[in-house]
């Protein structure tokens, strides 16, 4: 009895050791490591690219080269594929922050969308800000973070983007709607540090902008000199057609 039993012992443990082999029983490739794969991919295409373009000297064929070779929309499929395989996880927030950086604009719509439906609430958010201002759905976008996200920061500086993107509007509601929000950051966002600075001194040029130097209305006097050092003010001209052409040398 004690033989046999032993005898079996014998038989079971390479079955179990089989059943353990990495080779029989692979591990998942994760999303962090397809992107760290797809990451050196796309900078090994970029210096590629780069030392391609090095080699070309006449004008037009630079431009017909880098219409045809530059690896962004390529790549930006790709990125964007693996954000849709994994929506939710973190690699997937930074592989979309790469499609938004491109030049394919029907990746970055989706891009956008995919960033607005998984990660309007996420703590990194504000990195893709800038980028998606560029890409139409931008207002959408940052409503969605106004409402989900929970960092005030956050908030004060999706408040001032979507501000931003209306102020470019040509509609009278949304250009209204643009200046209560440029108000709003004023008064509850003012001393958040954003892109160039504080929220609160950002909003107040975009105020005078969007409500001084809007089509129609009454132009802020300037004062200055002209070629010949002769004094003058823009209001000394009221009533004529003015060109003004600001210029420097350094």
């Amino acid at each position: 009895m004690i033989r046999i039993i032993a005898f079996s012992f014998i038989l079971l443990c390479p079955m179990t050791a089989l059943a353990q082999d990495p080779a029989q029983d692979p591990v998942k490739e994760t999303a962090t490591q397809k992107l760290a794969t797809l990451n050196k991919e796309f900078s090994d295409a970029n210096r590629k690219y780069r030392e391609g373009l090095a080699k070309i000297k006449d004008r037009n064929e630079r431009y017909a080269f880098m219409r045809k070779m530059n690896p962004s929309n390529q790549f930006a499929a790709k990125f964007l594929t693996l954000a849709e395989e994994n929506p939710k996880d973190p690699a997937a927030f930074k592989a979309l922050l790469t499609v938004l950086r491109s030049r394919s604009y029907v990746a970055m719509q989706k891009a956008l969308s995919l960033l607005g439906t998984h990660h309007a609430g996420s703590k990194d958010v504000k990195q893709a800000f800038w980028s998606a201002s560029r890409v139409n759905g931008a207002a959408d976008f940052f409503r969605k973070v106004i409402k989900e996200n929970k960092a005030p920061e956050t908030v004060g500086a999706a408040t001032y983007m979507l501000a931003s993107s209306l102020a470019r509007s040509r509609k009278k509601e949304e250009l209204a709607e643009a200046e209560a929000l440029f108000k709003t950051v004023n008064e509850k966002y003012a001393d958040v540090t954003f892109g160039r600075g504080k929220l609160g001194a950002q909003a107040n040029n975009a105020l005078f902008k969007l409500i001084k130097l809007k089509i129609g209305s009454v132009a802020p006097d300037i004062e200055g000199e002209d070629v010949d050092g002769v004094k003058f003010k823009l209001s000394d001209y009221r009533g004529k057609v003015v060109v003004l052409d600001f210029w420097g040398d350094w």
